[in-house]
């Protein structure tokens, strides 16, 4: 892994309204950076056109990180995940990565990484977390790992935690299950008709609360978040929650 030196231990702090916004082809190589990315690298533009964006990782940043990012990136994925870069001369600073996919149609072309600032917290836990990563990398015991920017661990009880972490169709679909085989199940065992229709209307009214929950609000939130970006609103905070 580039391992960009020298580094100077210093933080540097850019305004919280500032989006950082930067363009590659699939190679990782610069095609575009706006006026925000090249003031924060200390880079000049000329200096970043053409070269790889490995140019301002931080050496701290764990290799699993990247890795992680161009799988993600790779298989047609956003990636989403705080990443603490270089500056030109030894500083660092911290931000939230929002990568994804630039497509033609279903052709990736390249890779688009929007930047916004974390809150203190957020790089609290992430410079806690990578130090984590950096020492069981370097004692060959991986016990961390990403996937999607979100933090998994090894083993056979990660592997079960993940298992047991359903996306939101499964969850919808074992509901569904549920709202069918309950009011069955009651029929067959000789429950009074008003029992099963009961059941049958509660989980109805069950399953139309979890679509809303679960897929109205989200999209009502992705809709409003579209409007301010379309809007020219680059520096609303986006939060993701889930993968679906």
């Amino acid at each position: 892994m580039r391992n960009n030196q020298p580094v100077s231990g210093r933080n540097y702090d850019f305004p919280a309204d500032m989006t950082l916004i930067s363009v590659t082809d699939l190679k990782g190589r610069i095609t575009y950076c706006n006026e925000n990315f090249i003031s924060v690298s200390g880079f000049t533009e000329s200096e970043l056109l053409g070269q790889a964006h490995n140019m301002v990782r931080h050496p701290d940043m764990p290799e699993e990180a990247f890795r992680d990012m161009w799988a993600t990136l790779e298989s047609g994925h956003p990636w989403s995940a705080l990443v603490k870069n270089r500056r030109q001369n030894g500083d660092h600073y911290w931000v939230r990565a929002n990568a994804s996919p630039v497509r033609d149609g279903h052709t990736i072309l390249g890779f688009m990484s929007v930047r916004t600032k974390p809150s203190a917290t957020e790089v609290a836990a992430a410079e806690a977390l990578y130090a984590t990563m950096r020492q069981e990398a370097a004692n060959g015991r991986r016990v961390h790992a990403l996937k999607a920017g979100k933090v998994v661990t090894t083993g056979l009880l990660g592997r079960l935690k993940q298992w047991l972490t359903f996306t939101l169709h499964t969850k919808l679909l074992v509901a569904a299950v549920v709202a069918v085989a309950l009011p069955v199940a009651l029929a067959v065992v000789g429950a009074p008709d008003w029992a099963a229709l009961g059941s049958a209307i509660l989980c109805a009214v069950a399953m139309a609360l979890a679509i809303s929950v679960a897929v109205f609000r989200p999209l009502t939130r992705i809709h409003n978040t579209l409007g301010l970006l379309a809007a020219g609103d680059l520096a609303r905070d986006v939060p993701v929650v889930h993968a679906d």
